[in-house]
């Protein structure tokens, strides 16, 4: 109940605006993007094998931002 306290509300609720809008543009993404690539005449091999180089590359930018936010902070890492 801390997070609810004047001091914490608007950090609070910020954070939790950025995180529900970082998810919901993964998903959207993910849940869209076969279907798109499929129309651009790309088998589903291929729009699979796309699919995949970019969960490599989230991975990879996931844990480099640790790295980034540790050399240069937060809000320079965010930016």
């Amino acid at each position: 109940m801390t997070l609810f306290l004047k001091p914490y509300r608007k950090i609070f609720l910020m954070a939790l605006i950025l995180a529900i809008l970082g998810i919901s543009a993964y998903w959207f993404t993910y849940s869209w993007l076969p279907t798109y690539l499929q129309g651009r005449n790309l088998s589903v091999t291929k729009s699979a094998l796309w699919i995949i180089v970019n969960q490599i590359g989230g991975i990879i930018g996931l844990i480099s931002f640790g790295y980034v936010a540790d050399r240069f902070g937060r809000r320079p890492a965010f930016s």
